[in-house]
């Protein structure tokens, strides 16, 4: 059922401690397109996503700094 309707299972029965990937179809189709990948490139691939995700996190709690005067 959860097929036809392109949705997850626990979408269906309304499981509130899912994380949103998995209501979001395209991020998931994605995880399994990582997921089918030899271990090594997922290894990397993921480590990438990390150092983006650390950077986001950084940047997003960081306010930003004053310009530094111009001469």
């Amino acid at each position: 059922m959860a097929d036809a309707f392109g949705v997850t299972l626990d979408f269906l029965v309304g499981d509130k401690d899912v994380p949103n990937i998995l209501y979001d179809q395209t991020m998931l189709a994605r995880w399994r397109e990582i997921d089918a990948l030899d271990a090594s490139e997922r290894d990397r691939i993921l480590s990438v996503v990390d150092s983006l995700v650390r950077d986001a996190k950084v940047l997003f709690c960081v306010p930003t700094l004053p310009q530094a005067a111009s001469f």
